[in-house]
């Protein structure tokens, strides 16, 4: 036996499966488990403990697990002990790195109790094969879980997020929706302002103007209202998994192509009729038909360094305009217009640079800067003063 001492930084982690399938691995007896064993062994401390609860293993940023690690690099612990490998982690090429490589780079001993890993031994052939059934058990239970949900936006079901607005979520089903009759008068009222020829930044200026409360945020903006009336929820539909992720080891999700969404018909009541719909949904299309053929912006001067003066958001051009961001997306009631000339902008600013390029040469003069003179000079420098006189006396 080695009378090396080691610093152990146990680590202890329970995802939520396995909060319901076995008591055997919850926290508490892990933490028993192996501190008990920590004690029986000479010459090793019980440094740290780190615990990552309700946590796939598939992914490896884990806050415990990041806290460790440092702690690894840092000399602070020497030894990680783990119950057994599906703890640490479950994809098999991030874990077999960090045992086999970071770990032991870092100076830093692996042992995984209950299957019989320990890096000091050097006798871990089954620890690849190890590696993998883990990986392998991860991707199974992501199938698992991502067939149950196919099979419930298949059935229509609402699976996550809040009931959209004119619905509530049904007491007795949360997974269906029922109609919310005093947010459905405003959605009506919306498609039918729509219908009438208003664009979604008119609609929103007119629900604020008469104080209709927002579903999110403060204020009724152009986003809102453009979504709303482009969602099939209105009609009876229940449209689903839109986003997606990679793959089982990637948690980040990306946009679905339209074909890949699982789209049910008349899964609850509709609160819009087909008539009016099928109207709005042309005249979406030939809006957004209309921004496609619109020539490209030309190159933005001022971008991102005009801000209202009222409600501090920025100033947006239209044009050869520049306008209040918060007025153009949800109408006066929410700020003025604000609009500035992007002519008059260039002219004020030109002005303002010449003053400040007079002023310092003027200042330069006054303080003594001696200056290789002749008789078109002291002529340039009256032509300078007059000039520096008329900018001061601009507002």
């Amino acid at each position: 036996m080695s009378g090396k001492l080691y610093n152990v930084g146990v680590y202890i982690r329970l995802s939520q499966a396995d909060k319901r399938a076995d008591e055997s691995v919850s926290v508490e007896n892990q933490r028993a488990m192996l501190s008990q064993f920590v004690s029986h062994m000479p010459n090793w401390i019980l440094a740290r403990t780190y615990v990552d609860e309700g946590v796939s293993g598939g992914n490896f940023d884990r806050k415990g697990f990041r806290r460790m690690m440092e702690d690894v690099r840092g000399g602070i612990i020497n030894l990680v002990l783990v119950k057994d490998l599906s703890r640490f982690g479950r994809n098999y090429l991030e874990a077999g790195r960090y045992i086999e490589e970071e770990l032991p780079t870092c100076g830093c001993r692996f042992v995984a109790l209950c299957d019989n890993i320990d890096t000091e031994t050097g006798d871990n052939d089954i620890l690849p094969f190890l590696n993998v059934m883990n990986d392998f058990y991860l991707r199974d239970c992501s199938e698992r879980v991502k067939a149950g949900i196919r099979a419930r936006a298949q059935d229509g079901r609402k699976l996550s997020g809040v009931a959209p607005y004119g619905y509530v979520r049904k007491p007795d089903d949360r997974s269906r929706l029922a109609v919310d009759e005093a947010a459905a008068t405003i959605v009506r009222r919306i498609f039918t302002l729509r219908a009438d020829g208003l664009g979604y930044t008119a609609i929103a200026g007119i629900l604020n103007r008469d104080g209709v409360a927002a579903p999110v945020a403060s204020i009724w903006a152009t986003r809102t209202v453009k979504l709303m009336l482009n969602n099939e929820v209105y009609i009876g539909n229940t449209v689903s998994l839109k986003r997606g992720t990679r793959s089982y080891r990637d948690s980040r999700t990306f946009l679905r192509d339209e074909r890949e969404w699982v789209r049910a018909d008349n899964t609850h009541a509709p609160i819009i009729e087909r008539p009016l719909w099928n109207n709005v949904q042309q005249m979406n299309l030939a809006a957004r038909a209309k921004m496609a053929n619109a020539r490209a912006p030309r190159p933005n001067l001022f971008a991102g360094l005009l801000v209202c003066r009222d409600c501090g958001m920025k100033m947006n051009r239209a044009k050869n305009l520049y306008h209040c961001s918060t007025y153009r997306r949800s109408g006066n009631a929410a700020c003025s217009k604000h609009e500035i000339l992007e002519g008059e902008l260039k002219k004020v600013i030109s002005l303002e640079t010449d003053r400040a390029a007079l002023t310092s040469f003027v200042e330069k003069i006054e303080v003594g800067e001696k200056f290789e003179t002749n008789g078109q000079t002291h002529q340039d420098i009256r032509i300078f003063y007059k000039s520096v006189e008329v900018c001061r006396s601009y507002p």
